[in-house]
C-alpha cells in the first residue's frame, strides 16, 4: 500500500504510481549523489509516500527500465538517475508539484552533505552481462570537482572488490603517484 499523503481522490493507481516513480527520480536527480536505499526510504516513509516495501519494488523497476543505476561498492549499493530518468523528468515535467518539490528541496539542502562526504573518495563497481566482466570506477573529488578518476575492468567479483578497497584505503598515496608518474611521462615526452 502506498502512502495517502497529497492523493488526489481522482488520480486512478496507475498514475499515482508514476507520480511516484517520478517523484523518486526527481529526488535523485537534484541530490546529484548517489544515495542509499536507506536515504531514499528516509525521504518517502518520513512524509507517508511510500513504505519501505512499495518502495523498493518502484526503486527495482526503476533499474530495470534503466531510469536508475545501482551501483555496488564494499559500503553498499548506491542509485543515481541514469539520462534515462533525466528524460522521464522532461517527460513528466508536472507530475511533482510544487509542495512536494519544496519537501525534497529540504530534504536535499538536509542531507546532501552527509550523502556526499561518502563520496569525496568513491569505488564502485558493476557487472555488465554483455561482455561478462566487472566495471570498476575510482574518484577524487575536491568541491563537487574530480580531481581523478578512473575507469577500468576486471574479470571477477573479487577484483573488483579488491581495486575499490585499495582505493578507498589507499587513495591519498595512489593519486600522489598516478600523478607523479603521468607528469613524468608528460616531461620524457616533451
Amino acid at each position: 500500500m502506498t502512502g495517502q499523503t497529497n492523493i488526489n481522490p481522482m488520480q486512478t493507481s496507475e498514475e499515482r504510481e508514476i507520480e511516484l516513480k517520478i517523484m523518486l527520480l526527481f529526488l535523485l536527480d537534484k541530490m546529484k549523489t548517489p544515495l542509499s536505499f536507506a536515504l531514499i526510504t528516509q525521504f518517502v516513509v518520513e512524509h507517508n509516500y511510500l513504505n519501505t516495501y512499495n518502495a523498493q519494488i518502484f526503486v527495482e523497476e526503476l533499474v530495470e527500465a534503466g531510469c536508475i543505476e545501482k551501483t555496488e561498492d564494499p559500503h553498499g549499493t548506491r542509485h543515481s538517475v541514469t539520462s534515462e530518468g533525466k528524460k522521464m523528468l522532461d517527460v513528466y515535467p508536472n507530475k511533482v508539484p510544487p509542495a512536494l518539490k519544496a519537501k525534497i528541496a529540504k530534504f536535499v539542502s538536509e542531507n546532501r552533505g552527509n550523502a556526499k562526504r561518502e563520496f569525496e573518495i568513491t569505488a564502485n563497481y558493476h557487472y555488465n552481462r554483455n561482455s561478462n566482466e566487472f566495471f570498476v570506477n575510482c574518484m577524487a573529488l575536491e568541491d563537487e570537482l574530480p580531481l581523478m578518476e578512473i575507469s577500468l575492468s576486471v574479470v571477477t567479483k573479487e577484483q573488483a572488490l579488491a581495486v575499490c578497497n585499495n582505493w578507498r584505503n589507499n587513495s591519498d598515496h595512489l593519486y600522489s603517484e598516478i600523478l607523479r608518474i603521468l607528469m613524468e611521462r608528460k616531461k620524457k615526452a616533451e
